[in-house]
């Protein structure tokens, strides 16, 4: 699943991607459940120092994508992206999981 935060003590998982609030406005959380809904498998947050939203998930076989706007500056953006720059607010993002 994944949504919106304000929380910093959103619960992530040991090793996930980003473990810690990014305090900005609102990060973005992608969270993973075990097949009985009862036990959190992965959790992280995504973001950067402004206002992150999630709002659409899709899933693929393993592959997780997501889609959403960002207000950071410093939103993580990989190598080889397609747009690497911050164009001001409002950056639409997709991001595999």
């Amino acid at each position: 699943m994944t949504g919106n935060t304000r929380s910093s003590d959103y619960p992530t998982t040991t090793g996930a991607y980003d473990e810690s609030y990014n305090d900005g406005y609102i990060d973005v959380f992608v969270s993973k459940f075990d097949s009985t809904l009862s036990s959190l498998s992965s959790s992280t947050f995504i973001g950067g120092g402004d206002d992150d939203r999630a709002y659409s998930i899709t899933i693929d076989g393993s592959d997780v994508y997501i889609t959403g706007v960002t207000k950071s500056y410093n939103y993580p953006i990989t190598d080889g992206a397609y747009d690497e720059s911050y164009n001001g607010s409002g950056d639409v993002f997709y991001l595999k999981v």
